[in-house]
């Protein structure tokens, strides 16, 4: 008996049935949410969002919270009075760059209530939070001098390169920016097509056209940087 019940289990278990696995309860005492965004290349604050619902009718609730970093650092600390009248709020962390790294962020914490504040008080842990802070996105763009040029003649492609800041897309100076054809189905640099722009975020590349009359398709990509990520243009058809 003891070794048909022994065959029965180690089949239910290779055929994928069902197995009892322990799943941990949320807090019941309160949460904490981490909004995911975007880390500037400046210092800044960033809010989450808190609930507390403590037994009794305590006067004192509070909240500890630690910010660690994807590094597994410290980024920041915050404390947290909440009304006694209010079951919900924001704070906010302070991150800088490039101190602070991208990528994703955990809130671990604490909530802890008394009668009053001089009371003695009780404490319970949160459910850790997660949000993630991305680099700065960029925009490209790309003009040719002529959509129909001749074979050998000269074309002037004026790149543009945008960087995503705060109050919306600036242009992005002294960004590597290039030229790319498409061969093959793939898509390849062009042979001196690259550049830095300029402070207006802008510079202009020229190029002489060796196609024979046959169409073309060009894009301009703007190349990832410690301070943003790379972006590519819409394709530029020639011909």
């Amino acid at each position: 008996m003891r070794r048909l019940f022994l065959g029965v289990l180690t089949a239910v278990l290779l055929l994928g049935g069902p197995v009892c696995v322990p799943v941990q309860a949320a807090s019941p005492y309160g949460s904490v949410t981490g909004i995911s965004g975007v880390l500037y290349d400046d210092c800044g604050s960033y809010p989450f969002r808190y609930s507390v619902d403590v037994p009794g009718g305590g006067d004192y609730r509070a909240l500890n919270l630690q910010l660690v970093a994807p590094d597994g650092s410290q980024a920041d600390t915050a404390y947290v009075v909440p009304d006694a009248n209010l079951a919900s709020g924001t704070g906010a962390f302070r991150l800088c760059r490039p101190t602070d790294p991208y990528g994703t962020y955990t809130i671990r914490g604490t909530v802890e209530w008394a009668p009053t504040v001089d009371a003695a008080k009780t404490s319970a842990p949160l459910d850790d939070a997660h949000f993630t802070m991305r680099k700065p996105s960029s925009r490209t763009s790309v003009a040719a001098s002529t959509r129909r040029p001749a074979y050998g003649q000269v074309v002037a492609y004026r790149f543009r390169s945008l960087l995503e800041e705060p109050s919306g897309y600036a242009p992005d100076a002294f960004a590597w920016v290039h030229l790319e054809k498409r061969v093959a189905g793939r898509w390849v640099r062009v042979k001196g097509g690259r550049a830095m722009t300029h402070g207006t975020g802008a510079v202009t590349v020229r190029l002489r056209y060796l196609a024979h009359h046959h169409r073309t398709w060009l894009r301009a990509v703007t190349e990832p940087s410690p301070r943003y990520a790379r972006s590519v243009s819409p394709p530029l058809r020639l011909w």
